[in-house]
């Protein structure tokens, strides 16, 4: 079926599919008002799709299904994706540097923004994902003090991909009390409820056990 929307002219980009009528497909050999109906239907039940999907569906370098799930899950939406350094990608579970340069490429691509920006505006709905990218952390709970080499939000969301929690306040029932340069009070209080006390390397190694 593409292949005959490709030779009648209806197609030459992926959003034309989502512009597509029931008027013009009608007239292709073969097809009729019911079967173009019916394909009009199946392409609007096509246009909410998954993030996780819709990445799939860019065919983005390196990018498999299970690294997909975990933009998806880590970054949630397209524009937070496309703020994403390399050294965001790189610390992804599997993605490495190669893949997190070759991605942050085709990101900055401006053809390849463009096809972003036309399939949105064609009706294309992406669907976030709230899944943690696993439960690694699951029911563990971390509290931040001193100064971080990444912004807090930052390590607050990627604690919170793979099922953990961020606490603003120390108490006994938290796991992980993390330490940058300078750390304040908080780290006198974790010592002294004999709490665990994680660098920012500590952390990563935590992330990569």
């Amino acid at each position: 079926m593409l292949e005959k929307l490709v030779q009648a002219g209806l197609v030459k980009t992926a959003d034309d599919i989502f512009r597509l009528k029931k008027e013009s497909l009608a007239q292709l050999e073969g097809l009729g008002l019911k079967s173009a109906s019916n394909l009009i239907k199946s392409i609007n039940s096509a246009r909410r799709v998954s993030f996780d999907r819709f990445l799939i569906a860019l065919s983005l370098p390196r990018i498999g299904s299970e690294k997909a799930r975990q933009l998806a899950v880590r970054f949630k939406s397209f524009p937070a994706l496309l703020e994403a350094s390399p050294e965001e990608l790189d610390r992804l579970p599997d993605f490495g540097q190669e893949t997190a340069i070759a991605l942050r490429a085709w990101l900055t691509n401006p053809a390849n923004l463009d096809l972003v920006k036309q399939l949105l505006d064609a009706g294309v709905e992406i669907i976030s994902d709230q899944r943690p990218i696993n439960n690694q952390l699951k029911g563990q709970k971390f509290a931040l003090t001193g100064t971080l080499r990444e912004p807090r939000l930052a390590i607050k969301k990627r604690i919170e991909s793979y099922g953990g929690r961020v606490i603003d306040h120390l108490s006994k029932q938290v796991d992980y009390l993390i330490v940058g340069q300078n750390p304040g009070h908080k780290l006198d209080q974790a010592q002294a409820m004999g709490l665990k006390i994680l660098s920012e390397t500590d952390f990563e190694k935590l992330l990569n056990s």
